[in-house]
């Protein structure tokens, strides 16, 4: 311990303290700033999208609308079979299905649960 104290200079030290201290100032200001931006975001968010759409192509018009559509669905399911996952977490029932009335559980819950061949 003492010869890793002696190895370390005098500089390495306060730039590391410096690192670390100017580091946390950044984050400070980030998280403050959040909250603006996303209040920004959320106020002009109609009329960014308007614009966003007026200014497409439009020859690009379709495969733009097909591209957002089809990244909302996949986003929007792709958060749904999260929050299950994490929800069958916490479940008490075997390999994390429950009696829940999901699609997804009525349809899969039976034969990872208790065995039946329904699928």
């Amino acid at each position: 311990m003492q010869t890793a104290a002696n190895a370390a200079s005098w500089g390495s030290i306060v730039v590391g303290f410096l690192q670390g201290s100017l580091g946390i100032i950044g984050n400070l200001f980030a998280f403050m700033l959040l909250p603006f931006f996303l209040f920004y975001l959320l106020k002009d968010q109609p009329a960014m999208a308007k614009n966003f759409y007026r200014q497409t192509p439009a020859p690009w018009k379709p495969d733009v609308e097909f591209a957002i559509s089809t990244f909302i669905t996949v986003f929007a399911t792709d958060t749904e079979a999260e929050l299950w996952r994490a929800r069958s977490w916490a479940s008490p029932w075997p390999s994390g299905c429950s009696p829940a009335g999901s699609s997804w559980v009525t349809r899969w819950a039976p034969s990872c649960c208790w065995g039946s061949s329904r699928s």
